[in-house]
């Protein structure tokens, strides 16, 4: 305290106040995290460290670097808030801390300080932080306000707060949006952890003996306290057969993803134990209309959604690849709002044209004055680089295509604050051709035996491919599951007994909807998902997919195998929404490359000193789940960029990670 400013707040139900402390005139409730966009958290039934959580806090400046705040809770149920870490040093050496909290904050909406989070109620009971959006908070907010609630900001971030203040845990069904959010009632001494229904924003946690660590960034928890964190060699396993890691795991032993689309609930004192409740599931029910009805279902909603995900009181932009689904999505944010400024990633010079998006691009950019401003790489940009990246993914990079996302994310960080884009509709609506043995095996499924003889028919003719992917996919697959991944496995890589095979899915679905599940929930999305919050937060830009809106999902699942597909169509029902939005040499396309690169030209040529060099790591040599003289000998290009990849992560992450 100096010349009666204070900057140290101490809040509580029976507050015993340090020495130096300044209390309000009007309690404040305990408040937990902005995840807006980073949060460090430590949840304790023991006193712990505040250096731990400081140690957690330093490395993600990129998640908000609009401001900071620190505050944690005392076993007498204080709150200590500070703007600085010595404050909240000094003020936690009194009482047993049971919750230390720091986070960074990002402005989107509502810019003004009012809306800063912590935020709590007037009363000083409730408090609220998250990472995230809610976009359908103004409906909420009509509904609270006929209730008596009465709001002093534009902001989602209190509307959330009085719909759990109305609704409790309920609350998060109301929601349609993205988040990773904490809340306390202090008067019920209890904290609430939740995730959004398809995990959009990050979550990680971290059990140890008597606290749990909740950070936004995995490398938040690697890089705190004394104690190097291990690999996880189940991870690297799958990684080096070619599957993703299981939904929980990260490459970090002792560190997971707290689940989607549940809520965990702790009390204040008590041992710290997380136990995670679903309150989100996909549905069976199956659309009754028509084709045409399902077609202008999906428009609707489809435009409903966008708009709402246009919502900011900053720059918002979308990324154009060219594709059906990014073209949609531009094509109906500048129909919705005017909103006509792109950002796509393009290679006007390389060899391989069928990379080059360039003339896609350019036709929606032309039919809607799109403000449109492109970037390209090449391996140079790559070799130099490829680090940072690492350090942004906290995973070995899977290939250039992360690299190019990230260029682009960067672009568009230099006009806008937050991006759309088109991931999640190849996932929901049959968009790859491993779907359409799929479709054959849910239409035989069903027992329509002559459509589906008719339809395999058809395949063949346009696709000489079909047959030998029929096999795979209903012979091969299951196989390849439980047992061809170990045998994927390359030999330098002698952790072998480390690989967990995928079990099979016992579902209430079709056919063609058991693949989606694999697909949006255990598979594509996740990993999508984790890449595309990373790539876009390093360079504090707020990435948004429309098309994981929970009712878009629920609706796709809903529709017949045969309305997302038939046997010229892939993603069938999106064509017929993009006809009036699209240009048609688009919504005719049959392939689409997103981020194309030309990898293997590149590890072959420019990049071959960078793999090389990588063989010769002592990391592989240091680590006993590799034979180091096995991996010098690799000439695979593809596992040599394993090699590379690890070897990179293994250098971004240093003894932590060994």
């Amino acid at each position: 305290m100096d010349g009666g400013r204070s900057t140290l707040r101490v809040y509580g139900l029976r507050a015993t106040l340090p020495k130096n402390a300044a209390v309000l005139a009007r309690p404040v409730a305990p408040v937990i995290v902005t995840m807006m966009c980073g949060i460090s958290m430590i949840l304790s039934h023991e006193r712990h460290e505040v250096d731990r959580l400081l140690q957690m806090h330093r490395p993600i400046r990129h998640r908000g670097p609009d401001g900071e705040g620190f505050l944690a809770i005392t076993s007498r149920l204080e709150l200590i808030r500070g703007e600085s870490p010595g404050e909240l040093e000094a003020a936690a050496s009194g009482a047993p801390v049971i919750l230390s909290l720091a986070f960074r904050w990002l402005r989107i909406q509502d810019c003004d300080e009012g809306a800063r989070q912590p935020m709590s109620t007037p009363d000083g009971r409730f408090a609220i932080a998250f990472n995230g959006e809610i976009y359908n908070f103004r409906d909420l907010r009509r509904r609270l306000e006929a209730r008596s609630h009465r709001f002093t900001t534009h902001s989602d971030t209190e509307v959330a707060l009085a719909a759990f203040r109305e609704w409790g845990t309920d609350c998060f069904r109301e929601f349609r949006g993205m988040w990773a959010m904490v809340l306390i009632d202090l008067e019920k001494r209890r904290v609430v952890v939740s995730r959004d229904r398809l995990g959009i924003k990050p979550l990680f946690v971290h059990r140890r003996a008597g606290a749990i660590d909740f950070a936004s960034e995995a490398k938040q928890i690697v890089f705190a306290g004394s104690d190097p964190i291990a690999p996880d060699g189940r991870s690297i396993a799958r990684y080096l057969a070619g599957l993703r890691p299981r939904p929980s795991w990260t490459f970090f032993e002792g560190i997971e993803h707290f689940p989607t689309a549940s809520t965990a609930i702790f009390r204040l004192g008590d041992p710290v134990e997380l136990r995670p409740e679903t309150f989100w599931t996909l549905g069976a029910d199956r659309f009754e209309g028509s084709y045409d009805d399902a077609v202008e279902q999906l428009d609707s909603l489809l435009r409903e959604t966008i708009n709402e995900h246009l919502s900011a009181e900053v720059g918002v932009g979308t990324l154009l690849s060219g594709g059906l689904d990014s073209s949609l999505v531009t094509a109906l944010a500048a129909v919705s709002n005017g909103t006509r400024r792109s950002f796509s990633f393009v290679l006007p010079d390389a060899p391989e044209r069928h990379l080059d998006e360039t003339p896609f691009i350019n036709s929606v950019a032309q039919r809607y004055s799109i403000d449109l401003q492109r970037i390209s790489m090449d391996p140079a940009w790559v070799a130099a680089n490829l680090d940072r990246i690492t350090l942004a993914q906290e995973t070995p990079v899977t290939g250039l295509p992360v690299a190019a996302q990230y260029r682009t994310h960067g672009l568009a960080a230099e006009s806008v604050g937050v991006v759309l884009d088109g991931q999640g509709a190849d996932e929901l609506f049959a968009g790859y051709l491993r779907h359409r043995p799929t479709l054959v095996r849910s239409l035989a499924e069903e027992r329509r035996w002559t459509d589906a003889l008719r339809v395999a028919g058809l395949f063949t003719r346009s696709d000489p491919g079909f047959p030998l992917r029929l096999v795979r996919s209903e012979i091969l697959s299951p196989l390849r599951r439980r047992i061809l991944p170990r045998w994927n496995l390359p030999g330098w890589f002698i952790a072998r007994e480390l690989f967990e095979h995928d079990d099979d899915l016992d579902l209430p679905f079709d056919a063609m909807n058991r693949t989606m599940v694999r697909d949006v929930i255990f598979e594509n999305i996740p990993t999508v998902l984790g890449i595309t919050d990373r790539n876009s937060m390093a360079h504090s830009l707020e990435a948004r997919v429309p098309f994981l809106d929970h009712r878009l999902v629920e609706l796709a699942f809903s529709l017949p195998a045969e309305l997302r597909m038939d046997d010229r169509r892939r993603k069938r029902i999106l064509h017929s929404v993009a006809e009036p939005y699209v240009p048609e040499e688009i919504v005719e396309r049959t392939d689409s490359l997103g981020f194309g690169t030309p990898q293997k030209r590149w590890l072959e040529s420019d990049l071959r000193p960078l793999l090389v060099a990588a063989q010769e790591s002592p990391w592989f040599g240091r680590s006993e789940l590799f034979d180091a003289r096995l991996v010098r000998r690799e000439e695979d290009p593809r596992r040599l960029w394993m090699i590379l990849a690890l070897e990179r992560w293994f250098e971004a992450f240093g003894e932590s990670s060994v």
